[in-house]
């Protein structure tokens, strides 16, 4: 598990990783290359896995551009009703 983003991979070619900092049972949401390389902001769902509720997460065009640039970012999750959120780490393939 990555804690902090790294350089390094192809995130427009590539897609992304990511990886919680801290998890009770959620699935990873997926960034795709084609995500990437639009670079428009999007929210994407985290599955709830065995974790019995789901959260959002919003991916900026900002963060797309560090993504563009095959820096990774670290985002937080909305709180979605639940009264937490996650750090996610998002890292280049």
């Amino acid at each position: 598990m990555s804690t902090a983003p790294v350089s390094g991979g192809a995130c427009a070619t590539n897609g992304t990783t990511t990886s919680f900092v801290s998890n009770h049972g959620h699935t990873n949401p997926v960034i795709s290359a084609s995500n990437v390389s639009s670079g428009t902001q999007i929210t994407v769902g985290v599955g709830s896995g065995s974790a019995g509720h789901s959260h959002t997460v919003t991916i900026t065009a900002a963060n797309f551009t560090t993504l563009q640039g095959n820096q990774g970012i670290s985002i937080t999750t909305n709180a979605d009703g639940t009264g937490h959120t996650h750090s996610i780490i998002v890292n280049c393939a």
